[in-house]
């Protein structure tokens, strides 16, 4: 906004309503701010739910082999 406007607003208007309007501008701007934020935040769950699975998954795997090679040392 330029500054002509608001000074025109403020005449024309008052100041409560104004700021009123300031006030609305500004929540949903932070509004805006917030949801990128989550979507952000979102993404970065996921990608770490995904590689909390795959070290799962590789951790499984390593105690299988260790669990059978301990098998096979009692067997030979």
């Amino acid at each position: 906004m330029e500054m002509q406007t608001i000074i025109e607003v403020i005449q024309n208007l008052g100041v409560p309503v104004a700021v009123l309007i300031f006030c609305g501008w500004f929540i949903v701007r932070q509004e805006d701010k917030h949801n990128e934020e989550v979507a952000a935040l979102t993404d970065t769950l996921s990608a770490n739910t995904e590689a909390i699975s795959e070290i799962k998954v590789m951790i499984q795997t390593f105690m299988d082999y260790m669990s059978k090679m301990s098998t096979d040392e009692t067997e030979g």
